[in-house]
């Protein structure tokens, strides 16, 4: 009898039809079940991170070392030490006029090459010396810093009256730190024999001689006015105490205060605070702020007397 039956050709046809669909169910079941399985099996564990190298340990990159800040109760001079002059102011001829290279002039490409060593990045601002006239030079010293240097003078210049006068020679150790704006600086001050006018303007030059005996001459500073400054008033009694009144709500005269820009009219102390990060949010708003106070010695990360 072959009515009813397959042919043989069509049964193994079929039958592997059914093989390969009972594969693709077998393998979709694995794929939906075999995650479930291993979410149900880490189910309340808690993940741990592998461990990673762990930190490294870098020094400071050299740029930022001359910068760094004081030694905790060590601070920057507040005026710059004096600089005494060694002459008289001299008018310079025509000629040598010319040879001095002014603030904003470049080197021409067919001149000398600039020297090697020396002070660089000399900048001027005007003087804060109490009951003077005066002038404050900050500057940079080339690799290998001071120690190269066997002596050093600076020159200041009139422009109007092209004139010129130097300091007497001074020793390398002569270059005091400031750090900041430079990592050296000196005052130049009319008490200490220099021929500055209040209010006019003068540029200056830092001439060093190497220990090789080779001299090196700094490019000049901008212009800066020199500034007259006096000695200000003592501050009075009522401030500069505490109250005495019988009654601390109702004082008969003002005590200690804030007054102007931040300033303890007690003690002469500056502060002052700067917001770098505000988020808002529901609750307790974040903020990162910074304050810095004079009276604080403290070099910390965010720079001397910051917090």
């Amino acid at each position: 009898m072959v009515h009813g039956v397959l042919p043989a050709a069509l049964r193994r046809r079929v039958r592997s039809t059914l093989t390969v669909v009972s594969l693709l169910a077998m393998v979709v079941a694995l794929a939906i079940w075999i995650p479930r399985l291993a979410a149900a099996e880490t189910k309340g564990k808690t993940p741990t991170a592998p461990p990673g190298a762990g930190p490294v340990g870098r020094p400071l990159p050299a740029s930022a070392l001359p910068n760094h800040g004081y030694p905790a109760g060590q601070r920057a001079p507040v005026v710059p030490p004096a600089t005494a002059a060694g002459g008289n102011a001299r008018r310079l001829t025509v000629g040598q006029w010319a040879a001095v290279r002014k603030p904003g002039t470049v080197r021409p490409a067919d001149g000398p090459p600039p020297a090697t060593g020396g002070a660089t990045k000399v900048l001027a601002r005007p003087g804060f010396a109490l009951d003077d006239t005066s002038l404050v030079v900050y500057f940079d010293a080339a690799d290998p810093g001071v120690s190269g240097w066997a002596s050093w003078l600076v020159t200041v210049f009139d422009p109007d009256t092209q004139a010129a006068q130097d300091s007497k020679p001074l020793a390398p150790e002569d270059a005091a730190l400031c750090q900041v704006p430079r990592k050296h600086c000196r005052t130049f001050g009319s008490a200490d024999g220099w021929s500055l006018v209040d209010g006019h303007g003068y540029f200056v030059t830092i001439t060093v001689t190497l220990k090789d005996g080779t001299q090196a001459v700094s490019d000049p500073s901008g212009i800066a006015k020199a500034r007259a400054t006096e000695t200000p008033p003592a501050v009075p009694a009522g401030q500069a105490a505490g109250c005495t009144c019988a009654n601390m709500l109702a004082p008969a005269a003002v005590a200690q205060a804030v007054r102007g820009s931040g300033v303890q009219t007690g003690t002469g102390g500056f502060t002052t605070s700067s917001t770098d990060l505000r988020m808002a949010g529901f609750g307790v708003p974040f903020q990162a702020v910074r304050a810095y106070s004079s009276t604080n010695t403290t070099a910390g990360t965010l720079g001397l007397g910051w917090a």
